[in-house]
């Protein structure tokens, strides 16, 4: 079964974890938008001023006149950032044990699988931020930082070209690192292995990886043009009505792409192997 379909087969699980994203989304904005709209609430363009104005002097002025309140409310949506990523690690889990299962989901049955997962997908999510951080810092950080001393005196243009290969190196394997997680997530779900032997499965794969990379790639792109067309949007429509609309298909298209991504690395961990697998 291609990656779509099942995607599609799981709308009820895609849907929930929409409606779960969109609860914890309203809880940790709304502060802000109520402070905004106390403040700003007069202003025909609303709290897009604070944002879009020349030289944003509204959002420093917002800042400087209520500091004490902005501290509270960012300080509260930190915790809660925190502890929504922990829960976002439990519900990757979820994700792939729901993806995983070729007949009729059952709620006993994705909990247990879910929390069968839980560990190892704790453990896959500090691999992937650490390693994120390190690529980060090795493939894009220190490269720009050494280039950016030789770019003086450059043109913008060249020092535009000049950085977009480290920059786009960055992504690429950043895009790689990711797939190789996702990859031993699927092989975690499929063959029920510990996250060493998952790792060691991954490992010993990298035309799979890359395979996966370029499968996934496409979804990727199409997840950061929603953002970026959702953004477009914001700034050059006044109906708030419309916004949420826009925001709200946007953001469920967001999830479905990354289920159709989860779906694809079951696909490709499905095709290896059982020998690859155990050498």
């Amino acid at each position: 079964m291609s990656a779509l379909p099942a995607a599609r087969r799981r709308l009820g699980l895609l849907t929930a974890f929409f409606a779960l994203e969109l609860v914890v989304a309203w809880v940790l904005a709304a502060p802000f938008a109520e402070l905004a709209a106390r403040v700003l609430g007069n202003h025909p363009d609303g709290d897009k001023v604070a944002f879009w104005t020349p030289g944003m002097h509204v959002l420093f002025d917002l800042a400087m006149q209520h500091g004490v309140a902005l501290r509270a409310l960012v300080g509260g949506t930190a915790i809660g950032l925190v502890v929504w990523w922990a829960l976002s690690i439990f519900l990757e889990g979820a994700l792939f044990a729901g993806l995983a299962e070729e007949g009729e989901l059952r709620a006993p049955r994705l909990g247990e699988r879910t929390f069968g997962l839980a560990a190892r997908m704790v453990g896959l999510a500090a691999i992937a931020l650490i390693g994120t951080l390190v690529l980060v810092l090795v493939c894009g950080v220190f490269p720009i930082s050494t280039m950016m001393p030789k770019l003086d005196g450059a043109t913008p243009r060249a020092s535009v070209i000049a950085l977009a290969f480290p920059v786009l190196f960055t992504a690429f394997v950043l895009a790689s690192f990711k797939a190789f997680v996702d990859l031993v997530a699927a092989l975690c779900t499929r063959r029920d292995c510990s996250l060493g032997a998952g790792l060691a499965l991954a490992l010993r794969a990298p035309k799979r990886v890359l395979a996966l990379t370029g499968l996934a790639l496409p979804r990727w792109i199409a997840a950061a043009g929603l953002l970026g067309f959702g953004a477009a949007f914001s700034t050059g429509s006044r109906s708030v009505f419309a916004i949420f609309v826009a925001h709200q298909a946007l953001a469920f298209g967001r999830v479905a792409l990354r289920g159709s991504v989860v779906a694809r690395a079951l696909r490709v961990a499905d095709s290896m192997p059982v020998a690859e697998g155990a050498g």
